[in-house]
C-alpha cells in the first residue's frame, strides 16, 4: 500500500491550498505531540516506514474530515440479522481502494475490535466489536476550512479518533453511545451505532 498511500498524499497536497495544508501540518508539532503523543507515534512510526513526512501523513489523516460526505444503511436481511453498510465518498476512489484493509486491534492477545479501514489512517471510520456492536462514522463537513483549522489548534480531536476511543474502550453498545455523546468534533458527522443484539438507531444527540 506503500505506494498508493504516498501518491495519494501527493495529490491531495497538489489540490489543497499550500497555505492550509502547512497550517494544518503544523499543529502536528504544537498539538498532536503534546495532546496526544500515542497517536502522534503511530504516524511517526507511519511515516518512517513509507519515508516520507510525519507531517504529510498527519495531514492525510485529517483530509476525511474535510471532504468526505458517506452514508451508512441499517436493515435486516430474510435472516433477521441485521446489516451495517457504507460507502466512502472519496476523491481519487482508484487509488483508496488500493488501499483498504482490515484491521484487527488485539489486547492481551485477545481480538477486541475488526475494522475496515484505509492504509495509512490511524482512526476508525467503520468497526465491529464482536458480541457488542458495529459502527460507522458519515463525516458532514460544513467546507469551512478557517473554521476546521482552528478547533484542530484547539486540541479537538479527529471524528475518526472519537471513534476509535470509543470502540476500544467501550464495554457494549451502550458504553459506546455515551463516549460519544456530546464530545465536541472538529467537523459535523453522524456516528451510526448497531447492537449486536437489537436494531437502535441514533438519537439527535449523535449528530
Amino acid at each position: 500500500h506503500a505506494d498508493a498511500i504516498k501518491e495519494l498524499c501527493g495529490k491531495f497536497k497538489k489540490e489543497f491550498p499550500e497555505t492550509l495544508w502547512l497550517a494544518v501540518a503544523a499543529t502536528f508539532k504544537t498539538v498532536i505531540v503534546l495532546k496526544y503523543r500515542e497517536y502522534a507515534e503511530e504516524l511517526i512510526g507511519i511515516s518512517q516506514a513509507l519515508n516520507t513526512t510525519v507531517e504529510d501523513i498527519y495531514v492525510l489523516n485529517c483530509i476525511n474530515e474535510l471532504v468526505a460526505m458517506c452514508t451508512s444503511i441499517v436493515a435486516r436481511d430474510k435472516d433477521d440479522k441485521l446489516i451495517l453498510a457504507r460507502n466512502l465518498d472519496f476523491d481519487h476512489t482508484n487509488l483508496v481502494v488500493k488501499m483498504h484493509v482490515n484491521v484487527v486491534y488485539k489486547r492481551n492477545g485477545r481480538e477486541i475490535a475488526r475494522c475496515g479501514n484505509i492504509a495509512g489512517y490511524i482512526g476508525i471510520i467503520t468497526c465491529m466489536k464482536p458480541q457488542a456492536f458495529a459502527v460507522s462514522i458519515n463525516i458532514r463537513t460544513t467546507g469551512n476550512m478557517q473554521e476546521f483549522l482552528q478547533k484542530l489548534r484547539e486540541g479537538k480531536p479527529l471524528t475518526t479518533w472519537i471513534l476509535r476511543e470509543a470502540v476500544l474502550n467501550a464495554k457494549d453498545y451502550r458504553d459506546a453511545v455515551r463516549m460519544v455523546t456530546g464530545r465536541q468534533m472538529v467537523t459535523g458527522s453522524y456516528i451510526i451505532p448497531v447492537s449486536y443484539t437489537h436494531l437502535t438507531l441514533p438519537t439527535s444527540d449523535l449528530v
